[in-house]
């Protein structure tokens, strides 16, 4: 592997020959790596002299060389060096080594560290591993600066810094087609509290046990392990904070210590693709006085509410509460967490869930509660069974979903460079991790990576899959959750009002008649309360709700109190199944019907004397829950629950928007903002206090510029349409271009917005004239040179795999996307 990185590095055939000639020259070459600048690195090589002359020779053979061997000394030493293109390759001996580079001022680091009286050599900072045993005849011995390993990193980064683990590791290579395993030991001082290992001396390693609530949408885990809690307390800064600790012993009745000693040998990190190409995190703390942890955080979320009121929220089962002090998680356990501007937390069993933002905690427990989990994943438990068991400090990735974030954080040299290979080799990989164990005064460590077969087949063999039904599709393809499988499945209804029910291999499970053409979209619910879920929809004047095998659930159909409905919305307020169906008339009427379809009070219906953009929806913001309307002339409806105005609305924004709206979403009711865009092309932000918050023009290349928001499909961000009569434009969020189309013309064109992460990003523009669709990467590039034809399409996340669905007359065709 090492040689082929290092030849496929090289820029001509010249330097690729010299590579091999150096590699192949010896039975055990030794490679050392250095950072060479802030964004670069390189390498020297070394040989036995007796061997390096092969080398010697294909150095002094004529060739396309730009110039002749010269010769320089320094400290008594000779240094050769020779031009290849623009690189300058260095060579010198002393005693039986030769060594070389293609950075000169390396070859003189050598040389000085040769001839210093006072030595402080790599061999000097290995000196607490050189001892452990190594195992023979394996693929190699890996030798590493645990501190300058974290400095190369950052070498590749835009910015930041990666702390150091400890000092050094001493690891053997094993090397399989479908597996890269590194064990060995790891150095770390028990007294320098800048290595994350030194927390660790005399903790016992321990199970992941966490992994039963590890979101399986996590790019990567971070776990400590800990068995002493007390030991872990008194290395950490604060105990040496006494003012924080003294508020802790006042407000929370409890000494600071005797609560850490409750920690249940676990602390866990889970980081998620955030806005911004930032990172959401959710800390799990495993306890076992769960009683005292809450009420101490309870009491200091009291003394230091600055608002009228303590910010609470009952979501599902769970109570989610808000603690206004900022990096509270770091100032408990820094400096093995970081971050945490604010924090919102809740318990969830014997663990208390904490993130900075309350959607990230509440999409956190969803997944929780859909057992969309890391525990009960086949293919991580599988891959946990290369790793240890128990551990004191693991990092697991998830390399295909980490590969947006990390890609966004290379810096310009690297980022042209890498992108692609990155994430050919990261999407092929099922999981790695780096585990480090307690043992001895040492850290037994692993490192694991393991290739999944399914993934690349996936990559190398996309195929399409067709169903041919008698009648002509009408509605759909709509996507939905088998809740058995966990693996998604279509539905579509065809000219006979029938419901046909396929799963991804294109195979129909079933088909029902209805009494007639489904209204707006097929939804999901969990009427039961018993984590089975059923389809939900309208259709002639009825709702209608049917398991996964086609049959009713009583007492539906229910028929609802008028005809002539447009869109039809599930709302959940607090994720606790008391579901309300949101019924909506394009001329401006609202229902809002209980679980059971029968009418609320406020809602009978609820005018608002205009038409509406879309569909009236449901938001949560801080708890509070907010029904929002907009009329396509420009005046905006926020209800609360009861269906009375909002303080400040009807609020009219004095300019017509187009296509939908985005929720911005702030730590404050005042500070959250909807975003919507004006045909004439004027981004409008305005809060749930009825303020405008900003207007801001946008950039016009033609006097018939038309514009339009479309929000990303999960809610993520949101682009810009700007269209005219001879071209096409997607827009960012800061008004840059996306991406130009020149083939639909004066055609309408509906556009669809996906971002399923790790970079996974596809803009959808279906001319619905010629029903022709053409998908683009998020770079805006275009991924079908040959448009799909398509009278209505979607496309969905399954497992770790993209697809699109598409209906086209009486075919229904499911393609997956090349990753």
């Amino acid at each position: 592997m090492l040689q082929k990185t290092i030849i496929t590095a090289s820029d001509n055939g010249e330097t690729k020959q010299l590579w091999e000639t150096i590699i192949k020259s010896a039975d055990k070459l030794v490679v050392s790596l250095h950072v060479t600048k802030k964004d670069d690195f390189d390498f020297v090589y070394y040989l036995p002299v007796n061997k390096a002359k092969g080398v010697e020779a294909f150095l002094h053979s004529p060739g396309e060389k730009q110039s002749k061997i010269s010769q320089r000394e320094l400290n008594g030493i000779q240094i050769n060096e020779v031009r290849f293109g623009d690189r300058v390759f260095s060579w010198t001996t002393f005693e039986d080594i030769w060594a070389a580079s293609f950075t000169p001022f390396l070859i003189e680091d050598v040389i000085r560290t040769y001839k210093s009286d006072k030595r402080r050599t790599f061999g000097t900072t290995l000196s607490g591993v050189q001892q452990f045993p190594k195992v023979k005849n394996d693929a190699g011995n890996l030798y590493v600066n645990l501190k300058g390993i974290s400095q190369w990193f950052v070498t590749f980064l835009q910015e930041g810094q990666i702390s150091s683990s400890g000092q050094a590791s001493l690891l053997d290579v094993k090397s399989t087609a479908n597996n890269i395993i590194l064990n060995g030991f790891s150095s770390a001082s028990e007294d320098n509290t800048d290595e994350l290992l030194s927390f660790f001396y005399n903790q016992s390693p321990v199970p992941f046990t966490l992994k039963q609530y590890a979101s399986a949408r996590a790019l990567a885990v971070t776990s400590f392990g800990i068995t002493d809690g007390k030991q872990l307390f008194n290395k950490l800064p604060i105990s040496r904070n006494s003012a924080f600790l003294d508020s802790i012993r006042m407000l929370g009745d409890v000494n600071p210590e005797e609560l850490y000693a409750g920690i249940g040998k676990e602390l866990a990190v889970c980081y998620f693709e955030g806005r911004e190409n930032k990172l959401s995190k959710v800390l799990m703390l495993s306890v076992s006085n769960a009683r005292q942890w809450l009420h101490t955080i309870d009491r200091l979320a009291q003394a230091t509410e600055k608002e009228d009121s303590l910010y609470f929220e009952q979501y599902s089962n769970h109570e989610i509460k808000e603690i206004d002090l900022v990096n509270l998680p770091e100032k408990l356990f820094k400096p093995l967490i970081h971050g945490f501007e604010r924090t919102y937390y809740c318990q969830l069993d014997n663990t208390i869930l904490l993130a900075e933002r309350v959607e990230d905690l509440r999409r956190f427990l969803d997944d929780v509660e859909r057992e969309d989990v890391w525990g009960k994943s086949v293919e991580f438990n599988q891959y946990l069974e290369s790793t240890l068991l128990e551990s004191n400090l693991s990092i697991y990735i998830n390399p295909s979903r980490a590969y947006g974030y990390l890609q966004k954080q290379l810096n310009p040299k690297w980022g042209n460079v890498l992108s692609k290979p990155l994430r050919g080799e990261l999407n092929s990989l099922s999981f790695a991790a780096i585990q480090f164990s307690s043992l001895n005064n040492s850290f037994y460590t692993n490192v694991s990576f393991i290739l999944n077969d399914q993934k690349i087949a996936v990559q190398q063999q996309p195929s399409r899959i067709q169903a041919n039904l008698d009648h002509r599709i009408t509605i759909g393809p709509f996507v939905v959750v088998n809740h058995v499988t966990k693996r998604n499945e279509i539905v579509v209804q065809d000219s006979t009002y029938g419901l046909h029910y396929f799963s991804l291999d294109g195979k129909r499970l079933w088909r029902r008649n209805l009494p007639g053409k489904i209204i707006d979209r097929v939804h999901q619910v969990d009427y039961l309360s018993n984590n089975k879920l059923q389809l939900f929809f309208m259709a002639d004047g009825k709702l209608e709700i049917i398991d996964r095998l086609g049959n009713a659930v009583s007492p539906f159909p229910v028929v609802v109190p008028n005809q002539a409905y447009d869109f039809v919305r599930v709302v959940d307020y607090d994720n606790s199944k008391r579901y309300r169906y949101l019924l909506t008339e394009k001329s401006g009427k609202l229902w809002l019907l209980d679980k059971e379809g029968k009418n609320l009070d406020g809602w009978r219906p609820r005018i608002i004397d205009g038409a509406l953009i879309e569909a009236a929806q449901h938001h949560r913001i801080r708890g509070k829950d907010f029904i929002l309307a907009i009329r396509k002339d420009g005046v905006v409806h926020l209800f609360n629950r009861r269906g009375e105005d909002i303080k400040g609305f009807p609020l009219n924004l004095e300019s017509k928007p187009a296509g939908s709206y985005f929720l911005e979403s702030g730590n404050t009711v005042a500070t959250t903002n909807f975003v919507v865009v004006t045909k004439d092309g004027v981004k409008i932000k305005f809060n749930v206090e009825g303020k405008i918050v900003s207007r801001e023009p946008l950039v016009k290349t033609a006097v018939d510029d038309v514009f339009a928001l479309v929000p990303e499909k999960s809610g993520k961000s949101f682009v810009i349409v700007r269209n005219n009569s001879k071209q096409f434009e997607l827009l960012n969020e800061q008004g840059q271009r996306i991406l130009t189309n020149d083939f639909s013309g004066k055609n309408s064109i509906d556009v669809q917005y996906y971002d399923f992460g790790s970079g996974r990003i596809y803009y959808v523009l279906a001319d619905v004239t010629q029903d022709l669709v053409y998908i683009y990467d998020g770079a805006g590039q275009l991924l079908t040179p040959v448009p799909v034809e398509a009278e209505s399409i979607t496309m969905f996340l399954d497992g770790n795999s993209v697809y699109y669905a598409a209906s086209f007359e009486y075919q229904l065709a499911i393609q997956p996307m090349q990753n």
